[in-house]
């Protein structure tokens, strides 16, 4: 489950990088360690450019458009952490 990227499963509101089994960036491991949570503004930024707001993360795309990213965002949220 965690391949390409980390699972998404209660993704928002989480600890960024905090996927056991998942080997984040060096960007990442620093959004971890400075305690940085996928807030859906935090989502919101890091999806129209992620090498931009974390250089050096492995994301490999952006979502254009304001409309795209908000449909990502309100379907990433019915995503809950599994027990």
């Amino acid at each position: 489950i965690n391949d390409i990227g980390p699972a998404l499963f209660g993704v928002v509101g989480r600890r960024v990088g905090s996927v056991d089994g998942f080997n984040y960036s060096p960007a990442l491991v620093k959004a971890y360690d400075d305690g940085d949570v996928w807030t859906p503004s935090a989502l919101d930024r890091f999806l129209t450019n992620p090498d931009h707001v974390r250089p050096g993360t492995g994301m490999p795309f952006m979502i254009k458009g304001t409309k795209n990213r908000a449909g990502v965002i309100a379907y990433l949220k019915t995503l809950h952490a599994k027990p």
